[in-house]
């Protein structure tokens, strides 16, 4: 049996300002992409699947039972992404994209 268990890339996103989000998202796209190049597999990345603009349609509840069950059941392990603001802005950071 093939073990169908993939990496889940979390990080803040929902609170933070627009400008901050936008910068993030890419960046934790990147990180699955560097995963995916490694074991195979793309990790699961919740704005990709369930993006609350690009997905406004999802009700917060069916996202949170989506998520709960992918965490529970199809992840091998949580890779948590810490953000801290350098200085006032994000403009601050560097362009490591």
């Amino acid at each position: 049996m093939e073990n169908d268990k993939v990496p889940y890339i979390c990080g803040p996103l929902t609170e933070l300002p627009l400008e901050i989000r936008e910068w993030l998202k890419p960046f934790y796209s990147r990180i699955a992409d560097v995963c995916e190049k490694i074991i195979g597999k793309r990790p699961f990345v919740p704005h990709e699947h369930y993006d609350p603009i690009v997905h406004a349609s999802f009700l917060p509840k069916e996202v949170y039972k989506k998520e709960v069950d992918q965490i529970r059941k199809r992840t091998s392990i949580l890779i948590v992404v810490a953000v801290a603001p350098v200085g006032n802005s994000f403009n601050q950071m560097p362009n490591c994209l």
